[in-house]
């Protein structure tokens, strides 16, 4: 009795791909993907439309300044107010990005929510 490899190797291809499509392609998908499309979103009903790479450098920022910000103790509206100002000096000196205080928000408030949680 002689042995089709082919199909046999067929079809553990074909299985080897549906699980990976049904179990490991979740994990890998980056999450912050959602957030660089929500800022792209964001930043075009401002009336701002820039390149994939530059939005990432622009919510990279803006999770930088949120993250510091964290470290201070203010109350959470005099930190959105500071990290407004310093997210609009660190554009404005890093990229030569001179954005709306209405754009600034909504990145500091896109950055805000892809922090972890804190007891």
């Amino acid at each position: 009795m002689n042995i089709d490899w082919n199909i046999i190797i067929g079809t553990g291809v074909v299985f080897g791909l549906f699980i990976f499509l049904i179990y490991v392609k979740p994990f890998l998908k980056n999450k912050n993907m959602e957030y660089y499309e929500e800022l792209e979103l964001a930043l075009l009903i401002c009336g701002f439309a820039f390149r994939d790479e530059k939005l990432k450098k622009i919510f990279n920022v803006g999770l930088d300044v949120v993250t510091q910000l964290e470290k201070l103790s203010l109350s959470p509206s005099e930190k959105h107010i500071q990290g407004v100002k310093y997210l609009s000096i660190r554009l404005l000196d890093e990229f030569s990005i001179n954005l709306s205080e209405e754009a600034l928000d909504i990145i500091i408030r896109i950055a805000v929510k892809t922090l972890p949680p804190t007891n």
